[in-house]
């Protein structure tokens, strides 16, 4: 189990950094964290490179030549929208901050990079993907089978209910289903548990 789920929050990194021996610190630091490591020198050969194989995270420097971070970050943006970006500056300053945000680049860390503060911020990468797969393998069972435990409907008022049990799958928070006698609540409540990441466990009512 737990070699599984080191798989599935392993990610494919591609660190863009014009400096060499940063280049090279960021992609052993990386790899020693358990994730599969590319690199270039700028936006361009990146470019190049996601062309290839697309990666699930772009960790870039702001300030490269021929294509600097926040031109790359707004290209992928556009063209490929599910990779993440976190971006590197040694120029940090409100004006790149906001840009940065706008792109809707994941993190933003300054120069010199505090190495814990970047596992970090990875680690959060890592667990928000696995829940988005998770989500979206949950998303498609809903869609294909149109019936959740006992439930069955393909009305909007149904429809409507299985995105709500869909976000409570994953939440941890505790649920409380009220309706009339005879309207399925323990039915609902049934396949919120079955569809949760905590099927396995005991089901009470």
């Amino acid at each position: 189990m737990l070699n599984s789920v080191e798989r599935r929050d392993t990610l494919d990194v591609l660190v863009v950094e014009d400096d060499v021996r940063v280049r090279d610190l960021l992609c052993r630091y990386i790899s020693s964290q358990g994730h599969r490591v590319r690199s270039a020198g700028d936006g361009v050969e990146a470019l190049e490179l996601i062309g290839k194989s697309l990666p699930d995270l772009v960790l870039t420097d702001l300030k490269m030549p021929r294509m600097d971070g926040m031109e790359l970050a707004a290209y992928l943006r556009e063209h490929a929208p599910q990779v993440d970006v976190i971006v590197l500056t040694a120029y940090a300053d409100r004006d790149s901050a906001i840009q940065a945000l706008r792109l809707g680049v994941y993190d933003y860390l300054v120069k010199p990079l505090d190495l814990t503060e970047l596992g970090a911020s990875l680690r959060r990468v890592a667990e928000r993907r696995r829940l988005m797969r998770y989500s979206e393998t949950l998303r498609k069972k809903l869609i294909e089978s149109r019936i959740m435990g006992h439930l069955i409907g393909i009305s909007p008022a149904m429809q409507e209910v299985y995105r709500t049990i869909e976000k409570l799958s994953t939440s941890e928070c505790n649920v409380l289903i009220l309706g009339e006698t005879g309207t399925g609540k323990e039915l609902v409540a049934r396949t919120i548990h079955d569809t949760s990441p905590r099927a396995d466990g005991p089901f009470v009512v």
